[in-house]
């Protein structure tokens, strides 16, 4: 049976460990997780991006386009395998879905500097390990309920 693409969260934040954060795309599939750790060359590619739109344009448009550009994933990514993707960097690897446990959404009490309140993020748990993902948006928890049911658990409240 071959594996299908349910989703690909971009740029979230991965934590493992104290002051230990990367940044990351994570790739769902039927079958798996996959953590893909930026690369240089894919946020060069949301640059050139930035700079084809901009190309020609009055100092006005140029703020307004950067100001609302984001980051982009890479076309390369829409064609490449799975296998590829995973082997595109050393610290890349992959959670099958039978290995988690469960996937809950937590909000942090506390605000940051300014007074803001943090962002929501993912407790993802398998039999061995735990791993903290930001931002928790409602789209990404709509792919983890996709795939896996009743082990991606969202409080009320959040929604």
């Amino acid at each position: 049976m071959e594996e299908k693409r349910i989703g690909v969260m971009t740029q979230m934040s991965f934590s493992s460990g104290w002051f230990n954060t990367k940044t990351m795309n994570l790739f769902v599939t039927d079958q798996r997780l996959i953590f893909a750790f930026m690369t240089k060359e894919a946020k060069k590619e949301t640059e050139r991006r930035l700079n084809e739109k901009v190309k020609g344009k009055s100092f006005k448009d140029r703020l307004s386009i950067i100001a609302t550009h984001g980051y982009q994933l890479p076309e390369y990514y829409h064609e490449a395998s799975f296998e590829t993707i995973i082997n595109e960097h050393t610290n890349n690897f992959v959670i099958p879905l039978d290995e988690i446990a469960s996937i809950k959404v937590k909000r942090p009490k506390t605000k940051d500097s300014q007074g803001f309140n943090k962002n929501d993020y993912f407790i993802i748990k398998t039999a061995t390990k735990k791993y903290r993902l930001s931002p928790a948006l409602k789209g990404y928890m709509e792919i983890f309920n996709s795939v896996l049911g009743d082990r991606a658990k969202v409080p009320k409240i959040i929604l």
